[in-house]
This record gives C-alpha cells, structure tokens and sequence, in this order.
C-alpha cells in the first residue's frame, strides 16, 4: 500500500476482516465477543487520544469511525488488532491468525457527506449482510444513531487470559461515543443526531427495499450468534476491488467532489514528495527534509520532516 501522511486530528473510517472470512468475530448469545470488543476499544483508544465514535462487529469483519487528535494511528491499529487477534485466539481456542495478511482499510472522512455516509454505512451492515431487519434486533456490538454524543458504556475486564495484567489492563473502563466535529460543526449536537438517524434510517430502507426485491430474508439474533466461527460466506469477495482513501458523500454534490478532489492533489503532492526522499534515501542520503507528518521513516530512522506551513487566510 502506498504511503500516506499521518497529521493529528484526523477522522477515519477503517475496516479489518479476519483469515480466510472465518466468522471468528461472530457476536455470542452470552455476548461475550462484544463485551471484549467494547473492553479492548475502551482501554486501547483511551490509551492512545483517540476519540470514538461509532464501531460494529460484523462475523467475519469489523469498522469503528475514530478521530485521531494526537497522530498516532498506525500505534492504535497496531495495538488494537495485535491484542484482539491474541484475545480472540483464546476466546474461539482457535490457534491460527484471527486476521487476513491485508492492511486495514483507512478512509479519511473530511465532509459532512461523508461523515453521514460511512456512520450510516456502519450501522446498517448487518441489515445489508441480511443478519437481522432493524438494527436493534442486532446481537453484536454496534453503535446506534441516538448513542452518539449521548451514551456511556460502562465496562468490566473481560475474563480472557491473555488480560491478566491489571496494570495493564484495568478492572472498569468505559467507552463514549462522540459526534464527528464536522457534524457538530454543521448541525450542532442534536442535529447531528438526527442528521445521522435520517441518513441511517434512509439507507437502511433503501437496502431493505433491495434484498426484498431480490426475495432474500434474515438471518434472526438466534441464528447469527449460533452460526460456527469456521462458517464462510457463500457470496465470493471482490478481487482487486480498490479501497478508497478517502471518503465522498454524495458523489454528484459539487462541494463534496470539490473536497474530494482537493485531497486527492494534496495527497499526490505528498506521495511525490516522499518517494523523492526515499530515493535519496536509498542512495545514501541522509539529511534530507521528509514530507511533513511522514510516519514510518520518523518512527524507524528518525527522518527530518518539513513543518507544516499554515494556510493563508480566506
């Protein structure tokens, strides 16, 4: 995968699936995969800054929408998947890897469109993966519209092995699920709220509508918590298909493909500049100036990187 800069302050959207779509992170009729789930994004986003803000737990995939205030997500993924992966492996006694070899999927939500489009993606997944018909019927952790900016979970540390630090990890953690800035800067709190319930509640009926047409039902609560975790999905996955780096709402607004279209030139700059300097790194080079917030040849080499020079005013 191409490099990319790693600034603070950034919202994502990010997805991993596990080996082979196994549904080793199926939801548990004792909910005990979605309580560890809950746990781990508790503890690890709070340990590394980093803001929550919507996450479901798919069979054979996850997605959380997170904001990144310090710049550190390669650190947060990092930890993040390396401790589900060994917590997993124990809770399914499953001694293989949890994940594929495929690096996470990130998307850079920098609109209001997006923003709406990823949250209501997320939360509809189990309705497009025909596992229920309403999203509250959903066994498996999953945030809901009116939770954003409102709900607190409060936690206790699963009883999983491989958490058996104290120190490290904590008796009790709680977990807030915060609105995206780009929302609360557009509608405000309650707004946002009902901007994202809309949007859900739009997608959710148009992809009811859909799988009614094609005569396809749901799965039930009682049927996706007693599916085996060495289960498979029928449909073949997309080979090839392109992951997005950043994330477009309406693709026919003209400000949203303005945006898009913005970032797509500042991320060419970036990648430009950074291949230059790793040719001259490569050369031998060592004292030239990396492409602000480069993240790998910082944290491994300790590269010089430019400063990031503020934008004239409007």
């Amino acid at each position: 995968m191409p490099a990319r800069p790693v600034p603070p302050g950034r919202t994502l959207a990010m997805e991993r699936r596990t080996t082979r779509r196994y549904f080793l992170l199926r939801p548990d009729a004792d909910r005990k995969s979605q309580r560890l789930i809950y746990y781990l994004l508790a503890v690890i986003s709070a340990r590394h800054g980093v803001i929550v803000h919507a996450v479901v737990q798919m069979s054979t995939h996850w997605h959380v929408i997170v904001t990144d205030p310090r710049g550190v997500l390669p650190e947060f993924l990092a930890e993040m998947h390396r401790v589900m992966a060994h917590c997993f492996k124990r809770h399914r006694d499953w001694s293989e890897e949890l994940f594929n070899k495929s690096q996470t999927s990130v998307g850079d939500i920098e609109t209001v469109g997006g923003a709406l489009r990823k949250l209501a993606y997320l939360m509809c997944n189990p309705i497009a993966a025909g596992m229920v018909e309403r999203l509250e019927a959903y066994p498996g952790a999953l945030t809901r519209p009116e939770q954003i900016g409102r709900h607190t979970l409060s936690l206790t540390r699963p009883d999983n092995t491989y958490l058996g630090n104290e120190r490290l990890w904590p008796k009790t953690a709680t977990l807030k699920f915060e609105v995206p800035k780009v929302l609360l800067d557009a509608y405000g709190p309650e707004g946002a709220r009902r901007a994202i319930a809309d949007k859900t509640e739009a997608m959710a009926q148009e992809i009811r509508k859909r799988r009614a047409a094609k005569g396809l039902g749901y799965l039930g609560a009682d049927a996706v918590c007693a599916a085996p975790v060495t289960m498979q999905p029928s449909e073949p996955i997309a080979v090839g298909k392109r992951k997005p780096t950043v994330v477009l709402g309406d693709a026919e607004d003209e400000d949203e493909k303005a945006a898009y279209r913005r970032k797509v030139r500042e991320l060419r700059a970036w990648r430009a500049a950074y291949a230059t300097c790793l040719a001259a790194w490569r050369k031998g080079k060592r004292h030239v100036e990396w492409p602000p917030h480069t993240w790998k040849m910082r944290v491994l080499h300790g590269v010089r990187c430019a400063e990031v020079k503020p934008k004239p005013p409007d």
